[in-house]
């Protein structure tokens, strides 16, 4: 077990060493967010449609306004 914990942690230190964490986990949630907005509006995997509102896309939006203004 610990082998694969330090090497799972040596994979992680190599893809995070350039960019800094915070930015680097905003990046994984925005991700997860727009393709949760997907899956809702189409419907995929047997999930309810759900429409696309002015908040959840404002929500979405303002994630990726912020990942932008910490990279810079």
């Amino acid at each position: 077990r610990h082998s694969l914990f330090l090497y799972n942690s040596e994979i992680f230190y190599a893809f995070t060493q350039d960019i800094l964490r915070s930015p680097f986990f905003t990046i994984f949630i925005c991700g997860q967010l727009i393709m949760s907005l997907i899956i809702d509006y189409f419907g995929l995997f047997g999930a309810d449609r759900v429409e696309l509102s002015p908040s959840r896309l404002l929500g979405v939006c303002l994630l990726v306004l912020g990942v932008v203004l910490v990279k810079k």
